[in-house]
């Protein structure tokens, strides 16, 4: 038998909004209209199930973190270009160019 999980709408559960899950603001409104249209509004579509494996959270976590170290790294040259009296370009010191020019 094919079911679908009900819950209440919340922050926790904004990360699986594209998952097969109805979600309401008061379960007052789930008539048995409301839900078989839903149920089959869900049935038609597809989901990118990849969410719910380890993987793609441990992706997500490293992408994360490469990218703001990155960020801060690119900051840092931005920095020490400058004082060294050069320009930063695409994350590599460029010789030859001071603040001043």
């Amino acid at each position: 038998m094919r079911s679908i999980p009900i819950v209440k709408k919340s922050f926790h559960m904004v990360a699986f909004r594209d998952l097969p899950i109805l979600f309401t603001e008061d379960y007052t409104e789930l008539s048995k209209a409301y839900l078989e249209k839903e149920y089959n509004r869900i049935l038609n579509t597809s989901y990118d199930f990849s969410r719910l494996h380890f993987s793609y959270w441990r992706d997500y976590i490293l992408k994360t973190k490469l990218e703001r170290n990155r960020l801060s790294l690119k900051g840092c040259l931005t920095g020490f270009g400058s004082w060294v009296g050069g320009i930063v370009e695409n994350n590599k010191v460029i010789k030859g160019h001071t603040r001043d020019r």
